[in-house]
């Protein structure tokens, strides 16, 4: 694809300024990455320096020059949506952005708030944390999103709560949305609106291979050493098994975000 493919990035990630280079290195060069704040979002575990060289207040203005919008994860998803203090702003980005953006992503708490936004899907708080490597079925192995991957589809997952997967089915067998791969222990972690505008990405394919080690030494310390390790993952040596298919995951999602924005126009 010769065409730039520009995507605005809502960040809430926790040290924001760490984030950038994790999600700018699963996209290809033509890739555009614009990075957006949000004005009720303090950001306080964040470098404030940075976010004011990097980072762009969210206008509506920047809709019609974008191709594509992510919602990153956030630290909140064992707590309710109301207690976020951005939730509406929030709320008014992702449905202004649905109606104008090629599609909307929202990776682990971030899918978890779009799901919310546009679905009114709700989410459950899990027994406990769903942290490590799992093999994720393909269930669609010919879907845009995963015709360059593998049918079993290796990639990090670090949450608390999951959509419900009840509303989830119900809203396949309404032919809103296709639930693309599924994991006994996950469920479905990957699932698209059936016109590509909406993706909700409850893992995290765009890791590097030592971020869950820093996950789990940073909860360790404050919560100590009882911190359950990640599944399959070794903390001493990880192996990164899901590098590429992230990649060509990523890739083929900003082929759909060009296609449906080009579509837009002729509507």
């Amino acid at each position: 694809m010769s065409k730039v493919v520009r995507i605005g990035v809502i960040n809430l990630m926790p040290e924001a300024e760490k984030y950038p280079p994790v999600l700018q290195q699963v996209f290809p060069d033509y890739v555009e990455l614009i990075w957006i704040r949000l004005k009720g979002h303090p950001y306080r575990s964040s470098d404030q320096d940075y976010l004011n060289r990097t980072h762009l207040y969210f206008e509506p203005a920047m809709l019609a020059n974008l191709d594509g919008i992510i919602v990153t994860g956030a630290p909140l998803d064992d707590k309710p949506f109301e207690v976020c203090h951005y939730w509406d702003e929030l709320r008014t980005i992702v449905e202004a952005s649905a109606a104008q953006v090629g599609s909307v992503m929202g990776i682990c708490w971030g899918a978890m708030a779009v799901g919310k936004i546009l679905y009114d899907l709700d989410t459950a708080i899990l027994g406990q944390k769903l942290y490590g490597i799992y093999g994720m079925r393909s269930l669609v192995p010919n879907h845009p999103l995963h015709k360059t991957c593998d049918e079993l589809i290796f990639y990090p997952q670090s949450r608390f709560a999951a959509i419900d997967m009840v509303q989830l089915r119900a809203l396949e067998q309404q032919g809103h949305i296709t639930l693309l791969d599924h994991h006994p222990k996950v469920g479905a972690s990957l699932i698209c609106s059936n016109d590509q505008r909406v993706v909700l990405q409850q893992g995290h394919p765009e890791y590097p291979t030592e971020r869950l080690r820093q996950e789990y030494m940073r909860h360790r310390e404050k919560q100590g050493g009882d911190y359950p390790q990640p599944f399959n993952y070794d903390l001493i040596e990880p192996l990164n098994c899901w590098q590429l298919n992230g990649k060509a995951f990523f890739t083929a999602w900003a082929g759909i975000c060009k296609k449906n924005k080009e579509s837009r126009e002729y509507e």
